[in-house]
């Protein structure tokens, strides 16, 4: 139980172990010179990307763009009849006319739609009522004793208006970024290659032509804006880049038991449109960090069942708005990567650790898994006499013995008895087999070895080789001298 372990270095003459040992370093060196620092560029410093972005809804009109929070006239007027959601449609959509979400479309008119810095909230489903104000103290008339009652058929509760045409409205996506931790590193969209990726993980390059058409993005296109330049994608194209769309159903997105209306789609319940925008120039093969920056937009939808109120005064009346919109939030994030070499000396500081496991490796093969494993384990895991009992004097510890033995021969004063001889060259045996493993069975592993036990092991041999001696005699034939070695 109370022992101590120290290293040992064996030099094992084995050039099968050698080759081994060889290859798994070399293979090692490969991975962190090869893979980690050129190709993967892992010992380049990064540091935080930091961005802005506005976001901008825009209407088609026959000949040019307009900007709804300018001048909302400008929006082109839907054709209600063609939109299947509409109950005015000539052709219903079946899964809206069977789930009962048929709804009257109003044309877009710019109201209730609100923006701020990376954020628009685009209205998809309006609910309108008035009310008036009632007094219930005439003669104390104040803002605590009176409320707002609805206007008797003024509100259909189960229903809203939808908005005509929402999903062919543009969102102009104008970002650019800067690395606080370094003066200088800043860039424009205008000035950048940028990507989409799509839900399946799909990369595709953002057009700067307005004739491109990329499938299946056809609205996306580059615009080179007044803030840094952007992108410009309908809501339609934006909502499949996050691998949805305004009529899907509920339960195709998230599952939820809260919803009364279990098959209602995104345009009638709202959500949550989250736009990532991610700048990098991390690239292969790139050791001294040198790489153009890009950026890639990804989109997600994060929640649904979001309603907004909004309110309308006019006099002793006021019109109540509940809508149901698409929350569009746009972020700028990403890292931007510099060569550093103090950072180089730190992943190859840490690197070298891993140098360490060729010989881990090698050893347990070693010693659990190639033919010699016997022998390799004796060499390698050599086990020591009992040293604390050097001192004792009961001579049945067989080194101590031996070595008393053949110190008084060397003196002259005694000599070698014959049933002596064999154990003390045993016992020598013994101790060469704990050094060369040639026979692993009989080494220093036990311990509490004693004469008996030698002199047992050597009877059995003698038996054996006096029986094969008489055998070759009564044959008629020579003996070798290997015949009878022990």
């Amino acid at each position: 139980m109370w022992h101590y372990q120290t290293k040992k270095y064996v030099t094992i003459r084995d050039w099968r172990l050698g080759v081994l040992h060889l290859l798994l370093q070399l293979f090692i060196i490969l991975y962190i010179f090869g893979y980690t620092i050129l190709y993967q560029a892992s010992h380049l410093k990064s540091y935080a990307i930091d961005g802005n972005v506005m976001l901008t809804p825009t209407m088609a009109r026959v000949d040019q763009e307009c900007s709804i929070l300018e001048n909302a006239s400008c929006a082109k007027q839907a054709e209600v009849s063609k939109l299947t959601y509409c109950s005015e449609a000539k052709e219903p959509d079946a899964y809206y006319q069977d789930s009962g979400l048929l709804r009257n479309c109003i044309q877009y008119s710019g109201s209730h739609l609100s923006t701020t810095q990376g954020q628009v909230s685009i209205p998809l489903c309006i609910e309108l009522s008035q009310q008036k104000r009632v007094c219930h103290e005439p003669a104390t008339c104040n803002s605590f004793t009176e409320s707002w009652e609805t206007i008797p058929g003024s509100q259909d509760a189960s229903r809203c208006n939808y908005t005509a045409g929402v999903e062919e409205m543009s969102i102009l996506f104008d970002h650019r970024y800067w690395v606080s931790q370094q003066m200088g590193v800043h860039g424009a969209a205008a000035d950048i290659q940028g990507h989409v990726i799509t839900n399946d993980n799909i990369t595709v390059p953002i057009p700067w032509e307005l004739h491109e058409r990329l499938e299946p993005f056809p609205s996306l296109h580059g615009s080179d804006l007044t803030f840094g330049g952007g992108d410009s994608m309908n809501l339609e194209d934006l909502l499949k880049l996050a691998g949805t769309s305004l009529d899907k159903p509920i339960l195709k997105n998230f599952t939820s038991h809260a919803w009364t209306h279990s098959n209602a789609s995104l345009r009638w319940a709202g959500g949550i449109l989250e736009v990532t925008i991610r700048y990098t120039n991390e690239d292969k093969w790139d050791f001294f960090g040198t790489a153009k920056t890009q950026y890639y937009m990804s989109a997600n939808l994060v929640n649904l069942g979001v309603w907004d109120q909004q309110t309308k005064m006019t006099g002793s009346t006021r019109e109540l708005y509940n809508t149901g919109p698409l929350v569009i939030q746009a972020r700028v994030v990403g890292r931007h990567y510099a060569f550093s070499l103090s950072h180089l000396l730190i992943v190859l500081s840490s690197s070298v650790a891993l140098l360490a496991m060729a010989t881990t490796a090698t050893d347990y093969l070693m010693t659990s898994i190639l033919q010699n494993r016997d022998i390799y384990s004796t060499m390698k895991y050599q086990v020591s006499p009992k040293l604390d009992e050097v001192s004792q004097s009961d001579g049945e510890l067989v080194g101590l013995h031996s070595y008393s033995v053949l110190e008084e021969t060397a003196k002259g004063s005694t000599r070698i008895k014959e049933e002596a001889l064999l154990p003390i060259l045993m016992k020598m045996e013994q101790r060469l087999n704990s050094l060369d493993g040639f026979d692993h069975e009989m080494g220093l592993d036990d311990e509490k070895l004693h004469y008996a036990d030698i002199q047992k092991r050597f009877d059995t041999s003698h038996s054996r080789r006096t029986s094969l001696r008489k055998h070759v005699q009564s044959e008629g034939l020579q003996p070798s001298r290997d015949s009878f070695s022990i």
